[in-house]
């Protein structure tokens, strides 16, 4: 919850934004922070639209908080790092009227957790010092809502309270520059290892072309020494481009990170017999950007997720099993199925005998494979090794 105290000066300012988990500082682990914006005070279809917010031109959104609190909940409930849990869990949603929030989120939600540029501000200063509590820590940033960028490589997050009228002359104090941000805690005391994922449009403002400077912009101190040893910075579309959402659904960029989390899409293993499924930088960039594209590809949109920042290969998530995959083993065009029996064997576990119906179509546990085929004529047997990964596999026999 939001309290308040008042400086030697009596100003107010905003204070300890809790955790929505006990916070543990004691020991190494993770610290999470996620802001999701769908609702908007001072824009397009609200009451209380300002000037600024007609002449700014964008209105009201369906999915950034729920696609927020979706991935707060997946932290909490199913989140899995060795030695390394979830230590705080810091959340502020402003959604939408009819917006659906993840329910386990939204029963902690108690009290102002808009996301306005004071509880963020109060928010990011509480998290970054529970990320800098230890230096093994772990910390997860996950940002959606309005965006836009004022150079190539920016990302600026929009918040409940943009053009609210008394930041007029300070056209940006509801913002946050998220690749700031990221900027300001890449260093050598705070965790080492980061993921920040920013889910937002990165289109360039009219307001570029009429100033020499936009004030107002939350950032942060960069400092010139040391940087963390990893901290990819995952930007859900390119620059100049949109970010879309299905309505009243996920984000493009939130449904496919999700699958890649919850179904396993993203994970990959080592391939030896019980080597863990895990999650990690290098398959987050091999993953993402095709599953997002090819959501954007279905809605008939472009959007190329980016990746930027320290690339190491740590670890993001490990799975509690092995994920399932859609396998498909069809005969080559032109050749005779009735010719064609197989064995399909796992682990030494033999799950299809003599098959013989082609296609074979099966939802099966991801991992090695071995599939011995027949052919009647000529009289023949062939062997092969399948590692199957998720999401989907297909196989064409004749080997």
């Amino acid at each position: 919850m939001l309290t308040r105290f008042r400086s030697s000066s009596g100003k107010e300012w905003a204070a300890t934004m809790a955790s929505l988990i006990t916070e543990d500082l004691s020991q190494p682990g993770t610290h999470a922070l996620v802001i999701g914006v769908s609702a908007y005070e001072f824009l397009l279809g609200s009451q209380n639209c300002s000037l600024q917010g007609q002449e700014f031109g964008i209105g009201q959104l369906s999915a950034a908080a729920r696609s927020a609190s979706e991935f707060a909940a997946w932290l909490m409930e199913d989140y899995s790092r060795s030695s390394l849990p979830l230590r705080s869990l810091r959340v502020l949603l402003s959604p939408s009227p009819d917006e659906t929030i993840a329910p386990s989120i939204h029963a902690l939600l108690k009290g102002n957790w808009k996301a306005t540029r004071q509880n963020v501000e109060a928010m990011f200063s509480e998290f970054r010092d529970a990320a800098a509590s230890q230096e093994d820590n772990i910390a997860i940033v996950y940002v959606v809502g309005h965006g836009v960028q004022f150079s190539k490589n920016g990302a600026v997050l929009l918040l409940n309270d943009f053009a609210d009228p008394q930041h007029r002359y300070a056209t940006y104090t509801g913002a946050v520059d998220m690749k700031m941000m990221h900027d300001a805690m890449n260093h050598e005391e705070t965790a080492q290892t980061q993921f920040w994922f920013v889910d937002v449009c990165r289109d360039v403002p009219a307001d570029v072309e009429r100033y020499d400077v936009l004030a107002g912009v939350m950032g942060g101190n960069v400092s010139r020494a040391g940087s963390a040893k990893t901290s990819p910075l995952f930007l859900s579309a390119s620059s100049g481009q949109g970010a879309f959402a299905s309505k009243d659904k996920l984000t493009l960029f939130c449904d496919a990170l999700m699958s890649g989390l919850k179904e396993g899409h993203a994970a990959r293993s080592e391939g030896e017999r019980n080597s863990p499924w895990r999650v990690s930088v290098n398959t987050l960039v091999e993953y993402l950007p095709a599953a997002v594209q090819s959501l954007a590809n279905a809605a008939g949109e472009v959007q190329q997720v980016e990746c930027t920042g320290k690339i190491t290969n740590a670890i993001f998530h490990e799975c509690s099993k092995p994920p399932d995959v859609d396998l498909t083993i069809s005969i080559r065009s032109g050749f005779n199925s009735a010719n064609y029996t197989a064995n399909l064997k796992h682990r030494g576990a033999l799950l299809y005998a003599n098959h013989s119906a082609w296609p074979l179509t099966a939802r099966v546990r991801a991992g090695l494979y071995t599939i011995e085929v027949t052919t009647l004529t000529p009289p023949d047997k062939d062997e092969d090794c399948l590692n199957l990964q998720p999401p989907s596999n297909e196989k064409v026999l004749p080997l």
